[in-house]
């Protein structure tokens, strides 16, 4: 059972006298699916009134949940036809901090979402109805390309942009690209150049969602969404680096800060077996990097020891905190800041994104930590980076409940 409520035109009054008492509820049936008006995700089909002006209202099921919004009615069935709630994700899908918010609030993903590039389109003026009709005949409407693809759309200022997987950034921003990767269970990191040759990225920041590929074959299993600060000097390439932890075929779809599609890349990654060091540490400059656990830092010295390490944290059932210790003795820490993204072990064994942490740093620290809460038990992984997003080292913690 369906119930559809809205504010449908009953006479021809002003919208005031409209909202103040003439709301209406109509039931009716689900009665089936339609996907020849909406072949990406399907209107429901229903035999309950649906009249113009209830357009954008709410329907409900039986048991009070929202499932669609009121869209259309046949003209020569009258069969009404509402868009499903799971619609709204292609609304929301170029604003990942909306398409965040409103997945803890029960909005899921269609099967085929992660096949179709959603971007947002121009705010173009509202045409005349003389324009309207004319339109078709217009001598200027030349362009038939049907597709959503940058590369089709000349007026799109990213049309010439790509986006792909290397091992490693060359000088000039760009490097050899990968279609394959070998990563550990602990982690390994790839970058993602972003090239918009001749034309500049003009943008500071990226948006970045990352699918893995489903059972279906299609990009429908949600990752995570990253942020990254591009600064105001980035010209036509950029890039930023990302880190893989499990087997399976990725995709990633970048955009510019305010949301607008730039392009995709696909990457397949394969598990090489090594687990790698619990607290190990980064390449280069962090090779000797260690990051581990204690829930007491007052004897902590500046070259990491003095601190008991834990591998597993008792908490209370409103939350307890520990530290994280993060040392490069006897090399300095180099960065005047900490991004720590934290993961927590699913029941298949994965680590999934919990959240990402920032943390400022006084200059010429050796060693520092920084203070952490926990509110749910598991097994946790902690990634640190540099504020330039240079792998530091992971540390890993067992957390369980007072019994």
């Amino acid at each position: 059972d369906l119930c559809v409520y809205g504010y449908p035109a009953q006479y021809d009054g002003d919208y005031a006298t409209m909202l103040k008492d003439m709301s209406t509820l109509t039931f009716g049936k689900l009665s089936g699916y339609d996907y020849v008006f909406n072949k990406d995700y399907g209107y429901i089909k229903t035999d309950a009134s649906i009249n113009g002006g209830n357009s954008g209202g709410p329907v409900f099921n039986e048991t009070n949940k929202i499932v669609g919004i009121a869209t259309a009615v046949g003209v020569k069935t009258g069969i009404g036809l509402v868009g499903g709630i799971n619609g709204m994700y292609y609304v929301c899908a170029p604003k990942s901090d909306i398409l965040t918010k409103l997945q803890p609030k029960g909005l899921t993903i269609p099967k085929n979402a992660g096949s179709i590039n959603t971007i947002l389109g121009d705010r173009l003026p509202i045409k005349t109805a003389s324009e309207l009709n004319g339109y078709g005949n217009s001598s200027n409407n030349n362009n038939n390309n049907s597709g959503n693809n940058n590369n089709n759309n000349s007026s799109d200022p990213y049309a010439k942009s790509q986006v792909y997987c290397t091992l490693d950034v060359k000088s000039d921003g760009t490097g050899d690209k990968v279609e394959s990767l070998i990563v550990s269970s602990s982690g390994s990191y790839a970058y993602f150049v972003v090239d918009n040759y001749p034309n500049n990225l003009n943008t500071d920041g990226l948006i970045v969602d990352v699918w893995k590929k489903a059972s279906s074959g299609s990009y429908t299993d949600f990752v995570e969404t990253k942020e990254f600060d591009l600064g105001s000097s980035v010209t036509t390439t950029t890039y930023f680096k990302y880190s893989f932890y499990t087997a399976g075929d990725f995709k990633v779809m970048v955009y510019n800060k305010n949301s607008k599609w730039i392009n995709s890349a696909y990457v397949s990654t394969s598990l090489s077996g090594n687990s790698g060091n619990n607290n190990s540490g980064g390449s280069g400059a962090y090779s000797g990097a260690k990051c581990f656990w204690t829930v007491d830092v007052d004897n902590l010295k500046g070259d990491g020891t003095g601190a008991e390490e834990d591998k597993s944290i008792i908490i209370s059932a409103n939350g307890s905190y520990a530290y994280l210790v993060v040392t490069n003795y006897p090399s300095t820490l180099q960065t005047l800041g900490l991004i720590v993204d934290v993961y927590k072990q699913d029941g298949s064994g994965n680590y999934t994104m919990v959240e990402t942490k920032e943390y400022d740093l006084s200059s010429g620290l050796k060693t520092t930590y920084i203070k952490y809460s926990f509110y749910n038990k598991g097994e946790y992984k902690f990634q640190v980076y540099n504020k330039d997003q240079k792998f530091i080292g992971s540390g890993y913690v067992t957390v369980k409940f007072k019994s």
